[in-house]
């Protein structure tokens, strides 16, 4: 993947553009709000990095959300890969998956992480 992408202003309207698969993409963000074009590729950006990335919903298939699941699998690929291992990794990435497996990735709110953390 090329870069971080970016934002940018399309008359009063927010644009993301990101690469994908050697090629840029772009993609309106519908909003007048420079944050929601943020979150969006944000959003773009995790879904290229795990793999499930198809671009825009309209006028293709539904892409299916990134679940915590798949985080977590990143999460032990990556360990895995710079031999980065540690004791308590294992226990607590088992703890996490019991409780947010479940999740998408949009749905795993600071309030589900406070009532996980208490």
């Amino acid at each position: 993947m090329k870069g971080n992408g970016r934002v940018f202003q399309r008359g009063h309207v927010w644009w993301i553009a990101y690469y994908l698969d050697g090629r840029e993409r772009r993609e309106s963000s519908g909003s007048r709000e420079r944050r929601e074009a943020v979150r969006l590729l944000r959003l773009r950006l995790a879904e290229a990095v795990s793999g499930v990335a198809q671009g825009p919903a309209s006028g293709r298939k539904r892409v299916r959300a990134v679940t915590m699941e798949d985080l977590f699998d990143l999460v032990e690929q990556h360990y895995r890969l710079n031999n980065r291992t540690r004791p308590s990794n294992g226990a607590c990435l088992k703890r996490m998956r019991k409780h947010f497996g479940g999740y998408t990735v949009q749905a795993c709110t600071g309030l589900v992480i406070s009532h996980y953390m208490a």
